[in-house]
C-alpha cells in the first residue's frame, strides 16, 4: 500500500481585526490531521487573545511539510463620551443629550 501526504491546507485566520476593550477573539481553523504551532509556542487547535498581537500559525502534516499564515490584531480604545454638565429636569420634561459620536450603539440606564 502506498500513502501520499499532501501539503496541509493553508489555514484561514481571516482579515486583520480591531479588538475592543474586554473583547475576546478566538481562532479555530478546524483543520484535522495536522499539528498546530502558534506564535506564543502553544500547540492547541485553537487560539484566543484579548490583546493586540500578530497571530502567527504554522501547521504541519505527518511528513513535516509546513505552511503558515498570520493576522494582525490591533486594540482600540473605547469611545470617549462627554455628556456635558449635569442638567436638572422636572418630571415629564424632555432633555436632549448630544454625544457627537457616530457608529456606536448606546445603552442607557433609566
Amino acid at each position: 500500500m502506498l500513502y501520499y501526504f499532501l501539503p496541509p491546507h493553508r489555514p484561514d485566520l481571516g482579515d486583520d481585526q480591531s479588538l475592543c476593550p474586554g473583547e475576546v477573539i478566538v481562532f479555530d481553523p478546524g483543520i484535522g490531521g495536522v499539528t498546530y504551532l502558534w506564535q506564543d509556542g502553544s500547540t492547541g487547535s485553537s487560539y484566543q487573545t484579548m490583546q493586540q498581537v500578530v497571530v502567527v500559525l504554522i501547521i504541519s502534516n505527518v511528513c513535516g511539510t509546513s505552511i503558515d499564515t498570520a493576522v494582525v490584531i490591533e486594540s482600540t480604545d473605547g469611545p470617549m463620551v462627554d455628556l456635558g454638565p449635569d442638567v436638572h429636569a422636572c418630571e415629564g420634561e424632555t432633555i436632549t443629550i448630544p454625544s457627537g459620536i457616530s457608529g456606536v450603539t448606546y445603552l442607557w440606564q433609566d
